[in-house]
C-alpha cells in the first residue's frame, strides 16, 4: 500500500497535520509531499519526471517527504519490496466541479424498520478527481421509502442547521444521513 499527502510545510508533514490528498496549488509554490506506505521504498513522480526513491521510514519527528514545487499534473507514488514494484497510487491536478459522487455505507439495503444509512457525497471533476478547493452549496432530495435526517460538512466553523435539505461542502464533501421508512415520504 501506497498513499500520498499533500502538505504546506515540513513541520506539518512531521506533525502529520494539515495534510490534504490533492494535488493543488499555484504554479512553483512550495508543496511537502508525503507518502504512507508499507513498502521499504517509496518512488515519487510529477509529471514523469523522478523526485527521486526514499526509504520508507516513519518515526517520532521523522517521515518520508520531498519538497516539491507545485506544477498542474499528476503525481505518482510507486512502492517497492526488495528493489520490485509492487504497488502504485496517484492524485492528479482536478478540473472545474462538475458532478457529485455519492457513496454509501451499505452495499444494499431494504425498507428494515428505520435503518440509518449514511452518504459520503464528494465533489468531482469529469474524471472523478476529488475537488477540495471550491466548495458548493449541495441540495439533497431522497426519492422512496427513506428520509433524510441530516447534512455534516465537518467544518466546525459553519452554523448551518443539520436538518436542512442544503449545505455547503467543506473541502469537497458532505456526510448525509437518511432514514428507511415502510412508506415513501
Amino acid at each position: 500500500m501506497v498513499y500520498i499527502g499533500v502538505a504546506k510545510s515540513e513541520e506539518d508533514v512531521l506533525r502529520r497535520n494539515n495534510i490534504e490528498s490533492a494535488w493543488i496549488g499555484n504554479a512553483s509554490e512550495i508543496k511537502w509531499v508525503t507518502c504512507y506506505a508499507n513498502t521499504d521504498e517509496v518512488e515519487l513522480f510529477l509529471n514523469g519526471l523522478s523526485l527521486g526513491r526514499k526509504q520508507a521510514v516513519y518515526q517520532m519527528n521523522k517521515m518520508i517527504s520531498w519538497e516539491v514545487p507545485y506544477s498542474k499534473g499528476i503525481l505518482i507514488a510507486k512502492g517497492y519490496n526488495s528493489g520490485e514494484e509492487v504497488v502504485e497510487f496517484s492524485l492528479q491536478t482536478p478540473g472545474e466541479v462538475m458532478k457529485l459522487f455519492v457513496e454509501t455505507n451499505m452495499k444494499s439495503f431494504g425498507a428494515k424498520k428505520k435503518e440509518i444509512i449514511q452518504l459520503d457525497i464528494l465533489l468531482t471533476d469529469t474524471n472523478g478527481n476529488r475537488i477540495i478547493n471550491n466548495d458548493q452549496e449541495v441540495s439533497v432530495q431522497i426519492i422512496g421509502p427513506a428520509k433524510l435526517i441530516g447534512l455534516e460538512s465537518g467544518d466546525l466553523s459553519s452554523h448551518e442547521s443539520y436538518q436542512a435539505k442544503k449545505r455547503r461542502t467543506y473541502k469537497g464533501q458532505l456526510r448525509g444521513c437518511k432514514q428507511m421508512c415502510k412508506k415513501e415520504i
